[in-house]
């Protein structure tokens, strides 16, 4: 065996560095990117950010990842549709900034930036000021229904409300 060959049985696992944000902001732009491939969900966020009078947004153009994450935002696309403010906590990850130019309107011929990533989790979402879904909450009646000895062969996994449409 010479030196220079590798076992793949002992090679390292590959090693990564993590970057996510987390906020709160309003999903703005929920759709269904088509590929060659298998098509992704995608959405914007206007995460709110700076003093509580002088609201700034910063806007993150994201493919959803993760089977929760999008479950949630195509429950509350039909809001996003009509113009409803939806507002959600958020954990981002992956964050890169991607440079286009703009082909059209006052900007025509300017470089422009986008901000891209993944959307992880949604932790929390309002429709209009009325929460709609919570994480926590649904984990915590997953607990009970599981903690409950009575209940505990029926118990299912509760279901957060459904938004309005």
């Amino acid at each position: 065996m010479n030196g220079n060959s590798t076992d793949s049985a002992t090679v390292a696992p590959s090693e990564y560095f993590d970057l996510q944000t987390s906020g709160l902001g309003y999903l703005n732009r929920a759709r269904e990117v088509p590929t060659r491939g298998e098509p992704f969900l995608a959405v914007d966020i206007a995460a709110l950010h700076g003093a509580k009078d002088n609201v700034q947004y910063t806007r993150f153009d994201c493919i959803v990842r993760g089977k929760k994450a999008e479950e949630i935002v195509r429950r509350l696309m039909p809001d996003i549709e009509a113009d409803r403010a939806v507002l959600v906590g958020f954990k981002l990850g992956d964050l890169y900034a991607d440079t286009f130019k703009y082909t059209s309107g006052d900007k025509a011929g300017e470089i422009g930036v986008s901000l891209k990533s993944r959307l992880l989790q949604i932790t929390w979402a309002k429709v209009d000021g009325e929460a709609v879904y919570s994480a926590r909450s649904e984990k915590s009646e997953t607990e009970n229904s599981a903690n409950d000895s009575d209940k505990h062969e029926n118990a299912s996994i509760a279901q957060p409300e459904a938004c309005a449409s």
